[in-house]
């Protein structure tokens, strides 16, 4: 893309069309075709506003946002004197879209882009788009219109003050001159942040105030006679925060934008509650006018701010600037005790950002001037069960060592109480490891109960300790959490990482798991030689379920080797003969040639060849001596009468002469000889 592509990009483009009699009130021309909802409602608000009468001269505004087409209609209409029927207007309206709105500093710059039509025109010169060149879009002192701060004041309280569409009659007589509130009302238009000025609906001239756009009325409506009966302006409903009108209307009169608007526009982006918002945050800019905020003022602010905006994203970017700073925050800085003694007082919960990081290093960076305080901040917030008294204690822990804590638990055995009561991490730097069992112990009770990860940390800094009343006393307490990491520790150390544990660990494992809690663990399992712990540790249960052992042999590696691999291969196969079902499938591939080779070679003690066979139908004549077959034949059986995969069949042996042996077996009948050729196939 060259320069003057790039010169292009940020031009604005904006459609407009044309309204006027032609046997009717039409439109007359468009730079682009309208939207049904569009065109209807365009049509209705072109037209003479109900009430009014114009003369000659007489022209008002109209602004509505068009939220479907996510556009904005800004309309100038005109007494059409030319025809001849009563009560004709001609309405311009340029359409800008609702991102494009909020680039023009001044949206009285629109006021240059509409031309009054004529019967000796060409209406086609309304059917192709207007562009505005990026340079109509900044700030130019010669734009400025003169505005009556009178006025100025009676537009911004009659918006500001209430919810309730805005309504001021024009101090002229019905036939008096228009236009006295236009730059005024352009000027607070221009003043609003995008969300708030694309939102905003106004007409310039009206003969009734009660005009409804859809199912709503007019923002503002300037009402043009005598006739009217309006509410006084409210008074100030909140006293308690100053200025905030004299800022708005300083920001309105000034002939460039102020640190005001800036200010509006920041933090008015996420705020969601409309026009009430602006005199809230415009109130909030005035009280903010100081070095440092802190006491009572502080407070004020975050429980208005609370208040107005409880949702954690409304009004986001005013919440962390406020508690949080920054290079973009618009904002006084926050003194930090103070800012903590808010959040412990009040139920902040997800309402406000947390309290960052530098407030605790405040507390570090001070702690030896404000100890006092800070000690108090703590005890306040224990008192009111509030987690800050955490993060509290955290940040000043963080300038003890582990061996001012050995002096403290030697001297001080009060304080030690305090200490890892509201903060039992500080166990994790204790040095448990290499303290006497009798000081474990009592430390030990410090532990939370709901804080899984500091009990996997003061787990791991005793697994090397072989005391049974230590490991009872964790295990009683915490159970589950301990079951799982000395798995995770024997998970590790069987794939060739962590440390060997301490018997007493395992023995609090083989104590007290079931076959229904070590399920869990085996379908995870990561390694034959976990598995065979397991195994081990339920007694080689053969109530197992088959499922879970065929599920953690699929994931497993085998590395299991010596002397505890013969017991694990044959509790496996004997549990595949036991259940013979298609789960099977996967322990007979893991376990038969092993277990056949133990047979074959008479490895076997009589206890494992007579658990081994008990599942497997006993063979006749000659042939009622041999083990080897019987396992077999048994096997063969097994997956023919099952309906086992033929392709698990086929990887039950990689020796040649074994899988012929099974063939073999399996040829000796119909339905044998049926399996083999599927085996073929």
């Amino acid at each position: 893309m060259n320069s003057s592509d790039n010169s292009m990009s940020s031009i604005i483009k904006i459609h407009q069309c044309l309204f006027g009699y032609q046997n009717g009130h039409r439109l007359l021309s468009s730079s682009e075709i309208l939207p049904r909802d569009v065109a209807s409602l365009l049509l209705l608000l072109s037209d003479l506003a109900p009430g009014l009468t114009l003369s000659v001269k007489d022209g008002y505004w109209t602004g509505i946002p068009l939220p479907n087409s996510n556009m904005y209609a800004l309309m100038r209409t005109w007494a059409a004197h030319e025809m001849s029927r009563p009560g004709c207007v001609w309405t311009h309206v340029l359409i800008v879209s609702f991102s494009d709105i909020s680039r023009f500093i001044d949206l009285s710059v629109l006021m240059n882009y509409f031309v009054r039509p004529s019967l000796s025109i060409d209406f086609n010169e309304y059917s192709s788009p207007i562009f505005i060149e990026p340079l109509s879009l900044v700030f130019n002192n010669n734009n400025v219109r003169v505005r009556k701060l009178s006025i100025i004041k009676k537009i911004v309280n009659s918006l500001y003050y209430t919810d309730e569409p805005a309504r001021i009659v024009s101090e002229f007589g019905e036939f008096g001159e228009f236009g006295e509130f236009d730059d005024s009302i352009f000027a607070v238009w221009s003043q609003q942040w995008p969300r708030l000025r694309r939102n905003f609906s106004f007409r310039t001239a009206a003969g009734s105030g009660d005009f409804f756009i859809g199912e709503k009325t007019f923002d503002l409506t300037i009402l043009v006679g005598n006739n009217y009966s309006i509410a006084p302006i409210p008074h100030r409903i909140n006293s308690d925060i100053l200025g905030w009108e004299r800022y708005t209307l300083d920001d309105l009169i000034s002939e460039e934008p102020t640190a005001f608007r800036r200010f509006m526009w920041r933090y008015g982006s996420d705020i969601l509650l409309g026009r009430r918002g602006f005199k809230f945050l415009a109130s909030i800019y005035s009280v903010t006018r100081r070095a440092v905020l802190d006491g009572e003022v502080l407070f004020n602010i975050l429980s208005a701010i609370l208040k107005f905006f409880p949702s954690v994203n409304d009004a986001k970017n005013l919440k962390v600037d406020l508690v949080e700073g920054g290079q973009y925050s618009l904002l006084p800085s926050v003194d930090y005790l103070d800012l903590i003694e808010f959040y412990i007082k009040n139920p902040i919960s997800t309402k406000l950002p947390i309290l960052p990081e530098k407030a605790f290093e405040y507390i570090q960076d001070n702690w030896i001037d404000k100890s006092k305080e800070i000690i108090f901040l703590s005890e306040l917030a224990f008192v009111n069960n509030n987690e800050i008294g955490d993060d509290l204690l955290r940040s000043f822990i963080k300038l003890i060592n582990s061996s001012d804590f050995l002096y403290i638990k030697n001297n001080n055995s009060n304080l030690m109480d305090k200490i890892l009561t509201i903060e039992p991490y500080f166990l994790k730097v204790s040095d448990l490891g290499n303290m006497e069992s009798n000081d474990i112990l009592m430390l030990l009770k410090y532990l939370p109960d709901n804080d899984e990860v500091l009990v996997n940390a003061i787990i791991s800094t005793l697994l090397s300790i072989d005391d049974f009343s230590i490991v009872i006393e964790i295990y009683n307490r915490f159970p589950v959490i301990t079951l799982r990491k000395v798995i995770a520790e024997v998970e590790a150390f069987n794939l060739g990482g962590g440390y060997k544990l301490a018997n007493s660990w395992l023995d609090i494992l083989a104590e007290t798991s079931t076959v229904k809690m070590m399920s869990e663990f085996i379908c995870t399992s990561k390694s034959t030689s976990a598995l065979s712990l397991y195994a081990s540790v339920i007694k080689y249960d053969l109530s197992s379920e088959v499922t879970v052992w065929s599920t953690g042999l699929g994931d497993a590696i085998d590395n299991l080797r010596g002397n505890k691999r013969k017991p694990f291969l044959i509790f496996i196969l004997t549990l595949a003969l036991r259940n013979r079902n298609s789960d099977c499938e996967r322990l007979f591939e893991f376990a038969f040639e092993e277990v056949y080779q133990y047979l074959k070679y008479s490895q076997l003690t009589w206890e494992q060849k007579d658990n081994l066979l008990y599942y497997v139908p006993a063979l006749s004549g000659i042939f009622e001596w041999d083990s080897c077959l019987r396992l077999c034949n048994g096997i063969v059986r097994i997956y023919i009468e099952n309906g086992l995969k033929s392709d698990s069949f086929k990887r039950l042996t990689k020796e040649k002469c074994l899988f012929s042996k099974l063939l073999n077996i399996a040829g000796g009948t119909e339905i044998g000889r049926s399996y083999i050729n599927s085996i073929n196939d």
